[in-house]
């Protein structure tokens, strides 16, 4: 179930399946993703073609935690493997968001949804300014907290400004990293700005779902 902007909950363990597996797939070992694929009812034979001859070795778009970034795409800009890549053929960057592989992850988050607390903000990047004006009205983070005292914000900011495998899906939050962000946020924080109480509240509730979240 989609929350406002396009905001997805997935239960967290399946993200961090699915990003696993698909590392592997990108990696040369595509059984795993076709036998996700097959568990779950989709058909994944297209993005296997892709990815049997995406030259993953020498892409330089490839990234740990988004397997392939399209930001990172330099076809048109002196691309190696260009002539070669089954993603950006005719297209670009453009063309590796329209992959097979994009539309079939895309498809496992869609499966995966989960009912989402109606959600205080419309985009993962509308919960920065929140947070810090959680944290700057907390009374144990004033003066000189340490720099650990700001991990709430350094997490939400790499989810930010990643984009999902393939440009599948936009910005996205993992368990773990929603599990960090909310034990670094300091309880009550938003008892001083009513307005604010909302979103600390929402933030606690997700990490007590065991979900991810996913920007569409």
């Amino acid at each position: 179930m989609t929350g406002a902007g396009g905001l997805v909950a997935v239960e967290g363990r399946l993200l961090d399946e699915l990003l696993d597996v698909l590392r592997e797939a990108v990696g040369g070992k595509r059984r795993i993703l076709a036998r996700l694929a097959s568990r779950e009812g989709l058909d994944a034979a297209r993005s296997l073609e892709e990815l049997g001859a995406f030259p993953a070795a020498q892409c330089a778009a490839r990234h740990d935690e988004a397997i392939v970034d399209p930001s990172g795409c330099t076809a048109g800009g002196g691309c190696p493997v260009e002539a070669e890549c089954p993603l950006i053929r005719g297209g670009g960057s453009d063309a590796i968001r329209a992959s097979a592989t994009a539309g079939l992850l895309a498809s496992f988050v869609e499966r995966w949804a989960r009912p989402l607390p109606p959600p205080p903000v419309r985009r993962l990047a509308d919960l920065e300014q929140p947070i810090a004006r959680l944290l700057e009205a907390s009374p144990r983070l004033a003066g000189g907290a340490p720099p650990r005292a700001r991990v709430s914000l350094t997490v939400l900011a790499v989810a930010v400004r990643r984009e999902g495998p393939f440009g599948a899906f936009r910005a996205f939050l993992r368990q773990g990293e929603l599990e960090r962000l909310a034990a670094h946020l300091p309880p009550g924080s938003g008892r001083a700005v009513p307005e604010l109480r909302p979103v600390e509240a929402w933030i606690r509730r997700l990490t007590l779902l065991e979900c991810a979240l996913v920007e569409r």
